[in-house]
């Protein structure tokens, strides 16, 4: 069936928010060269399998050969932040990367459409956002990026801090096993380059946010979600939390290997781990406090309208049904209740009117994919009852 005109000028617009920040850079081209036909889903899926088939499969079957496998302690099996860092955190990104470029394009779209852009604002509105694309689609980031990922694994390798099976073990004299290297030069560096991407985009989503909180936008200090119609913002957030959940699966696993190492116990960690649990959700959200000042000034402007016509509306109903000489009650059906009860209800939508777009749900969630990675950690030390009753005890 085709769309009709409303119709296709939504998806045109739609197609152009989702790539403003997440998709068409220059490593996305290059991956989408690959398998040209392949949809969004699709495409997903076939990175994850090429990740577990080039970057983890040969660190298995090389320290197999060097009899790295299993076995002692410092095995390549005993190396669990090897294995989550490539076979979780990584899907989980490019994973997230697909929901968060749906969940953004069709924020940005939803401020147009919702009629928040006035028309005389579009124009400023969309070159907010081909500014930001044109920051996206440039070459220099992802060159930035492979730059600072060589420097990290020059510095792993002469730094020295190698696991059993990442030492040479058939060739005398090298400095590194096979799997070592392979995991050191290629396996490592894509994951930091991936969250390095990841970073990049979130800074380019904050920006573009800023941007668009400059545009006069047409905020209604009295819509019933209590954050002047940007509700939306905060429920796309909330696909964030496949990067925190990966970050978090990532600093879990290093956190093990860290115990494991120094033998400490794992309360010396209890400052780390809070820190993250908090910090990341906050970091995740703060894009939308841009949108503090418009939202605190359509409300002290609403404010002000709602107390003027109020008073007015209160001293002609009190004049004419209650303190006036010929005071008269009002009929039951009579308009005059239901508009005095309208006027409150938006009224108090204006006093309770958030600072930040921010729901108190999507904080709970983005904390939740912080710490529950974190249990692993605890349960190296601590049986799962001990574990249940200090959360008690912090919850009070």
């Amino acid at each position: 069936m085709p769309l009709s005109p409303v119709g296709t000028a939504r998806a045109s617009w739609l197609r152009m928010a989702q790539p403003a920040l997440f998709a068409g850079d220059p490593f996305d081209r290059i991956l989408n060269a690959l398998d040209p036909r392949a949809g969004p889903k699709r495409r997903v899926v076939e990175r994850c399998a090429a990740i577990v088939l080039i970057a983890w499969a040969p660190l298995a079957v090389a320290s197999y050969a060097e009899g790295t496998f299993r076995g002692a302690p410092g095995s390549f099996a005993s190396d669990i932040l090897v294995h989550v860092r490539l076979l979780v955190s990584v899907p989980l990104l490019m994973i997230g990367e697909h929901a968060v470029a749906r969940r953004f394009g069709a924020a940005l779209e939803h401020l147009e459409r919702a009629g928040l852009v006035p028309e005389d604002r579009r124009a400023a509105y969309r070159a907010a956002i081909a500014s930001v694309e044109r920051l996206h689609r440039a070459v220099w980031p992802d060159v930035v990026l492979v730059g600072l990922v060589a420097a990290f694994a020059v510095d792993d390798i002469t730094a020295g801090r190698l696991e059993r099976w990442m030492q040479p073990a058939l060739v005398p004299g090298a400095t590194l096993s096979l799997a070592g290297a392979w995991d050191l030069c290629f396996s490592l560096p894509v994951y930091r380059f991936l969250v390095g991407r990841w970073l990049w985009h979130f800074a380019l989503w904050f920006l573009l946010l800023a941007r668009v909180a400059r545009v006069p936008l047409r905020l209604e200090a009295t819509h019933p979600d209590r954050m002047a119609g940007l509700r939306f913002l905060s429920d796309a957030h909330e696909s964030l939390a496949w990067l925190v959940l990966a970050l978090s699966c990532t600093l879990a696993a290093s956190l093990i290997m860290l115990l494991r190492h120094t033998g400490e116990a794992v309360d010396a960690l209890d400052p780390t781990v809070l820190l993250f649990c908090i910090a990341a959700p906050l970091l995740a959200v703060s894009p939308m406090t841009v949108f503090a000042w418009p939202l605190e000034r359509a409300r002290r402007e609403r404010h002000d309208d709602y107390g003027v016509a109020a008073a007015d509306l209160s001293r002609r109903y009190v004049a004419k049904h209650i303190a006036g000489r010929s005071a008269t009650p009002f009929p039951v059906d009579a308009d005059e209740p239901s508009t005095h009860i309208d006027m409150s209800s938006s009224f108090q939508n204006c006093i309770d009117m958030r600072r930040a777009p921010v729901r108190r749900t999507t904080l709970i969630l983005l904390f939740a994919c912080a710490a529950v990675p974190m249990l692993a950690v605890y349960l190296q030390q601590l049986p799962m009852v001990e574990i249940v009753k200090r959360l008690r005890g912090l919850m009070g």
